[in-house]
């Protein structure tokens, strides 16, 4: 098997959509970004949840639970653009 440098992309494992937002710098970045995003909501949604249960009773709990509810309304949204960007057609 040939070592390819990791620039040039392999089209056999790649849907025909897709092509575009793995060619194009900024749609790839953006892309890129909404993964990081996806990714750091889910730890922070579910560290926000842990503070709310530890801190019981206290006023803080209901500040920790509406801070875990956005950073899943954030996760979502940044799922959705991933989305689009996994369909991308060449309307671009």
């Amino acid at each position: 098997m040939d070592n390819k440098p990791e620039a040039q992309l392999n089209t056999m494992s790649v849907k025909p959509l897709f092509l575009h937002t793995e060619l194009c710098h900024s749609c790839n970045r953006a892309y890129q970004i909404s993964q990081r995003v996806e990714q750091l909501g889910v730890c922070v949604a579910i560290v926000l949840a842990g503070l709310a249960i530890l801190t019981d009773g206290s006023g803080m709990q209901m500040g920790a639970v509406l801070l875990a509810v956005a950073a899943l309304i954030v996760t979502l949204g940044a799922n959705q653009l991933k989305h689009r960007f996994e369909m991308y057609s060449d309307s671009h």
